[in-house]
């Protein structure tokens, strides 16, 4: 299992419709140490099994959505499972 929390300096560094530099790939890759890219119901690791996904919980899809359309977002914590 993997936890991450997104911080407000993610929000603040992250980049809107950049699946590399949104706020929740940057707190998944500080939790991990892994480049991830995040797609609003999904993520995958950028070095791993190729064509693994895990999903997001709803409310960080939800996140996702609402960052990349320029609504304010508020820090969050979330876990995921790995594949691993």
């Amino acid at each position: 299992m993997i936890v991450a929390t997104v911080t407000a300096g993610d929000i603040a560094a992250g980049v809107r419709g950049n699946r590399n530099f949104c706020p929740v790939a940057l707190a998944l890759e500080r939790a991990t140490g892994e480049r991830w890219h995040v797609e609003p119901t999904q993520c995958t690791r950028v070095i791993g099994p190729p064509g693994a996904r895990v999903a997001l919980p709803v409310h960080v899809a939800t996140f996702v959505t609402l960052f990349d359309a320029g609504y304010p977002v508020t820090p969050c914590e979330f876990w995921i499972d790995d594949w691993e």
